[in-house]
């Protein structure tokens, strides 16, 4: 099924592009306009992310409502620099990322994205997938991870992530050669229907869902 939860599909040849959006303002006002444009999934921050207008369980369940998917960041802080990614931070995202899911009921098995919104050296970051990966939210839900070509291959090559999503910023490091493998690619940012928007594309696995019926990590996600 489009935008199923599936292991690492870099190498699987799929050349059918989804088209989706990140936004880190509510769409559900805007659903019914993206999906006759042609969106099939939103990315939105989850919350208790400390964003100002994260994904809540109404608009998970409207963007579901409406044919489309949701896909989950974690962006808490600004990891844009090497200071972010110590191993508390690793423990304290990890633990609110699983409180987040269950809020908007998140199916077991999805992934979410952990943000490097930089240039990393994967050095850096290892360690803090790596904790990610051991912790207890790996435990019900997938370690994806967005950032550029480089790092999201060095933890791939590692085993710490299920989905990668390439970063718009094409002059990072890792760029070309992660270009035809990542499971999202994001694209520019524009302006669609009132909201900022930045434009994606999927290679048919960016770990879509639709929330379930019952609250926290209760049933497995789609196949």
């Amino acid at each position: 099924m489009l935008l199923s939860c599936r292991r690492c599909s870099w190498l699987a040849g799929e050349t059918e592009m989804a088209k989706g959006i990140d936004c880190d303002s509510s769409v559900f006002d805007s659903c019914g306009d993206l999906k006759a444009a042609g969106i099939e999934f939103v990315c939105r921050y989850l919350p208790r992310s400390g964003k100002i207008d994260p994904l809540s369980l109404p608009e998970a369940s409207h963007i579901a409502a409406m044919g489309m998917y949701n896909v989950s960041i974690w962006e808490s802080g600004n990891p844009t620099h090497d200071s972010y990614f110590t191993d508390l931070c690793a423990q304290l995202d990890s633990e609110a990322a699983l409180l987040a899911c269950g809020e908007v009921r998140q199916p077991v098995g999805t992934p979410v994205y952990f943000c490097v919104d930089y240039d990393a050296d994967p050095a850096v970051v290892l360690p803090y997938f790596k904790i990610l990966h051991e912790s207890a939210f790996h435990e019900s839900y997938a370690v994806a991870a967005y950032g550029s070509g480089r790092v999201l291959q060095a933890l791939g090559l590692a085993g710490y992530v299920s989905h990668v999503w390439l970063s718009q910023s094409t002059g990072f490091p890792g760029y070309k050669e992660m270009a035809g493998r990542a499971d999202i690619i994001q694209g520019p940012g524009t302006t669609m229907f009132g909201l900022d928007v930045d434009l994606d594309e999927s290679n048919g696995s960016a770990g879509g869902w639709v929330p379930t019926r019952s609250l926290g990590p209760a049933t497995p996600g789609m196949e």
